[in-house]
């Protein structure tokens, strides 16, 4: 059980996340079965804007090391595609602006941060929402609202929380590329060929 009562997703009835109510929690049935759709519902007017994420999961062997965690990023534009890394049955895979987490293997999920930005560092009118849906017809929609700025902006986070997910809206713009996001985002193990694209 969860430490605290977040809202939680009714089916039929599309949750917003806000400022005011930044956090929802999918019960252990739609936290466990079928699959999460992460998609971006943006105006071409927006500009530029790409889709990444960064991934923990735990390896599938946690005899060896209970608390070992794989780090990945995603990211479609770059050939960045699953989660673990080369992975013939992903947890994670990155889609043409979206995402799919595969929740039959959702006890593997620690963490996963998804960010919008620019792949030519282009200031953006941010504008538009991330829709995270179940296969179950639960939906929530997390804005992509900020101030027009460069950088990455961190949009949505999803914790696993004793076998259930609890999703939270951040709205954080991080100045700089992928690898400053990642850093301000506890992801510093990934080793960079340069400020887009980490190591493999």
């Amino acid at each position: 059980m969860l430490g605290y009562e977040p809202e939680r997703v009714v089916v039929g009835r599309p949750t917003l996340l806000s400022r005011e109510n930044p956090t929802v929690a999918l019960t252990r049935v739609q936290s466990g079965v079928g699959v999460l759709r992460i998609t971006a519902r943006v105006s071409r007017t927006i500009g530029d804007l790409r889709l990444a994420a960064f991934c923990a999961l735990t390896t599938p062997d946690t005899s060896a090391d209970p608390t070992a965690v794989d780090v990945t990023l995603l990211d479609h534009n770059r050939g960045m595609t699953v989660a673990p890394t080369g992975s013939r049955r992903p947890v994670v895979q990155a889609l043409d602006q979206g995402f799919l987490v595969d929740l039959r293997q959702v006890t593997r999920v620690r963490r996963l941060v998804v960010l919008a930005f620019s792949p030519t560092a282009s200031a953006l009118a941010w504008s538009g929402a991330l829709r995270v849906e179940t296969i179950g017809g639960a939906r929530v929609d997390v804005p992509l609202e900020h101030e027009q700025g460069a950088g990455s902006l961190v949009a949505l986070s999803v914790v696993d929380v004793a076998g259930e997910l609890v999703l939270r809206a951040e709205r954080d713009l991080v100045p700089g590329a992928l690898r400053e996001a990642g850093a301000a985002y506890g992801f510093d193990t990934l080793t960079w060929v340069d400020k887009w694209t980490p190591l493999t």
